[in-house]
């Protein structure tokens, strides 16, 4: 995740550009280009089949103790509900990853160490949601590496807790600090192994730290148009931003703040959640082995979303998190099963799409504000020279549409929407 240093977001190398950064001088034949077009490609896919409202919902599982608790949220706060939501599940996959819990998929063991960026305006409740579910959703480790002055520091942090759970505020700032020259840029290294869950070493003459299998669930915060503004298209889809799951959490019109003076979870339901979920730790098992059927709906999947032309090692990376939430599911559903089964995969698929739909607006906002009716407006070209007989060509998209200014451009749009073109 490359992030601009002081002075902003870089110029623009090429004028009107509806993609700085990616496309100027490039092809996208470019193995680069091709990668980042990818994410973006997938992330317009997704935004187009979901409505506006709070779509958290489809998400939730009906009756489970995260639907009790975001139902909870909703009565008795303006909190948006996206936080209490991931934040139960970081708690959970904290949970998981401390009693070294795995799914089984075809001879593969995969642990739920899922990370997540939410975008909230500031003072949107998630300190205090933290420490409201924290007790409840217990056994997780948390690791205190955030006010680390130097990447030596944040390792032996990480040393002390090598399984656990990460929270960090700011999260904007920090990807900043990684990507320029300092005491925290070795730590972008760290993070890369860390998602591997390979072993880490730093040796110096002094000292010498070693991190092995760390296993990390990262939930970050940032407001939502600071980090728009500070990230770039470029900075958004390379290969270490694609790892995270971005959640927009905005504010509710139906809950205005000003009809909300205290928050207050009632203590009656706090309990009833606490003896559910002690309830919860008790079923649950070591080890979860994906079924059958979860393991041919998985199969369906990937071969389905992968009809969007996207590169492979993106692709991937996506479709690993499936395991990693079905898992979470599974424990929210049925944690007395050994076998994950379809449905914990169907729940997990419909998170991805948020994911990726949420992605897709910041992109928008973050690399180039006018995409969106951009593509729109070559989707209604389309349609006209489809409905007069008059073939699709990158030279008739350039003529025909504004905004657009180049082939290259032209190109590009029609590939995001995944037409052929002569």
């Amino acid at each position: 995740m490359t992030v601009p240093g002081k002075g902003g977001r870089p110029k623009k190398t090429e004028r009107g550009s509806l993609l700085p950064g990616l496309l100027p001088g490039m092809s996208l034949d470019d193995p680069a280009v091709s990668e980042r077009m990818g994410y973006v490609k997938a992330a317009f896919a997704a935004s187009r089949g979901i409505k506006n409202g709070w779509k958290g919902s489809i998400a939730i599982p009906p009756g489970s103790l995260i639907d009790d608790i975001c139902m909870e949220w909703e009565k008795q706060t303006n909190i948006p509900l996206e936080i209490p939501f991931h934040t139960f599940l970081l708690l959970l996959s904290g949970y998981l990853i401390e009693k070294g819990v795995t799914v089984d998929v075809e001879g593969v063991k995969i642990r739920p160490d899922v990370w997540t960026i939410i975008l909230a305006n500031s003072g949107s409740g998630k300190t205090w949601t933290k420490n409201e579910l924290k007790p409840i959703v217990s056994g997780a480790k948390e690791i205190e590496a955030t006010g680390a002055a130097g990447a030596a520091a944040w390792l032996q942090s990480l040393a002390t807790t090598p399984q656990g759970v990460w929270i960090r505020d700011e999260f904007f700032q920090f990807l900043k600090q990684l990507d320029t020259v300092g005491p925290l840029s070795d730590v972008k290294d760290y993070l890369l192994r860390i998602y591997d869950n390979e072993t880490i070493t730093r040796e110096t003459k002094r000292d010498k730290i070693i991190v092995e299998d760390p296993v990390v669930a990262i939930l970050g915060f940032n407001v939502f148009d600071t980090f728009v503004r500070g990230m770039t298209l470029e900075s958004l889809t390379d290969g270490f931003a694609q790892r995270f799951g971005y959640v927009i959490a905005p504010e509710d019109p139906k809950r205005p703040w000003r009809d909300y003076s205290i928050w207050t979870i009632p203590g009656e339901s706090k309990l009833d959640w606490k003896e559910r979920w002690e309830i919860t730790k008790g079923e649950i098992k070591s080890s979860y082995t994906a079924s059958k059927n979860a393991s041919n709906f998985f199969k369906r999947s990937f071969k389905n979303l992968s009809k969007i032309d996207i590169p492979e090692s993106f692709y991937r990376r996506i479709m690993w998190k499936s395991h990693k939430y079905a898992l979470l599911y599974h424990v929210l559903r049925n944690p007395s099963s050994s076998e994950i089964d379809d449905e914990d995969y169907a729940w997990a698929a419909r998170l991805i799409g948020l994911e990726l739909s949420d992605a897709a607006t910041i992109l928008t906002k973050a690399g180039f504000s006018d995409l969106g009716h951009t593509l729109d407006a070559v989707e209604q070209l389309v349609l006209r020279l489809k409905e007069k007989g008059e073939p699709i060509t990158v030279r008739a998209v350039v003529r025909g549409t504004r905004a657009i200014k180049t082939v290259a451009e032209a190109r590009a749009c029609l590939d995001i929407l995944g037409i052929s073109a002569k």
